[in-house]
């Protein structure tokens, strides 16, 4: 399981979960969209491995999780992180 799906197995987030393509992506579906390596999004819900992201051009889509990392783990404990 990747460490993103692990940590974002709630659908709601308390404060915006920003989010890096540590990879390029091309969309191969309808509702998905591309990522360059260094692109910034905000990731708005995860489910099933697939985030659905909001990037700095106001288009959102989806994007496989695994493509992700986060840029800032919130919470301030393990527990916190892991909730």
């Amino acid at each position: 399981m990747n460490a993103l799906n692990f940590f974002l197995q709630s659908s709601r987030f308390p404060q915006p979960l920003l989010g890096v393509a540590s990879c390029e992506y091309r969309a191969l579906r309808k509702g998905e969209l591309d990522l360059h390596v260094g692109e910034k999004v905000e990731i708005l819900d995860v489910s099933y491995g697939v985030s659905h992201v909001l990037k700095d051009d106001g288009t959102c889509g989806n994007v496989p999780s695994y493509f992700l990392e986060l840029r800032d783990i919130p919470g301030n404990t393990l527990a916190e992180q892991i909730r």
